[in-house]
């Protein structure tokens, strides 16, 4: 399953190893554990963006998450992250400078599943 990072810091932080997660809207819960991932720059589909293929790995875990910006709160696998310290250390593994990076992309509470992988195979 194609996995697009279209930020040049995301993709930094998951060329580096930084990065090992995901947060997709996945309302038909495609991604499945063992899945192979092919990360790309942009959408292959669409040639004019000049997409770039840049690693392959395998899905190790997929849950539903809730990330609520408003109360400071991140729900997965029957966890509550809700410490400031936690909640920046969940955001930097995500590719985000702090907790306050993340929830400026979030902006809104969202519901979705985190996809996590195991070593990523740079191309």
């Amino acid at each position: 399953m194609m996995l697009i990072v279209d930020n040049d810091s995301l993709i930094g932080s998951v060329k580096s190893g930084i990065k090992n997660y995901s947060i997709k809207p996945d309302s038909g819960n495609r991604w499945k554990v063992g899945m192979n991932i092919e990360f790309w720059t942009a959408n292959p589909r669409f040639k004019q963006l000049n997409p770039i293929k840049f690693g392959t790995s395998i899905v190790s875990e997929v849950f539903p998450i809730t990330i609520d910006t408003e109360n400071n709160k991140i729900l997965f696998n029957s966890k509550i992250i809700s410490n400031l310290d936690d909640l920046n250390n969940f955001a930097f593994n995500g590719g985000f400078e702090n907790w306050n990076g993340m929830k400026n992309w979030f902006k809104k509470p969202f519901n979705g599943n985190i996809i996590f992988w195991k070593q990523f195979n740079k191309i």
